[in-house]
């Protein structure tokens, strides 16, 4: 089991440095627009993913008066167009 894990570490360095040779070709400004840090990416292979975190992660919430209002207006809509459907079938027949 060593011998495995040793060559998946082997091949995620030669990853890491394909890469980073890939992101240093290009210009500090695609690397902004792609999300990736100049100056992480200057540091080399240590360090690694070459993205700032940011300082504080809010937990995600659930807005349920927003999710409510929300199926509200898809109902009363699709309610509305099978309604217009129905009354657009009997004035053709």
């Amino acid at each position: 089991m060593k011998i495995l894990s040793r060559l998946v570490q082997i091949q995620e360095e030669q990853a890491k440095r394909l890469m980073l040779s890939h992101l240093r070709s290009m210009s500090d400004r695609q690397l902004v627009d792609c999300g990736f840090s100049p100056q992480l990416i200057s540091e080399g292979v240590k360090a690694w993913p070459w993205r700032e975190l940011p300082e504080v992660t809010a937990p995600l919430q659930f807005d349920k008066d927003a999710f409510c209002t929300k199926v509200s207006e898809d109902t009363a809509l699709n309610a509305f167009s099978a309604d217009n459907g129905r009354l657009l079938q009997q004035d053709a027949a």
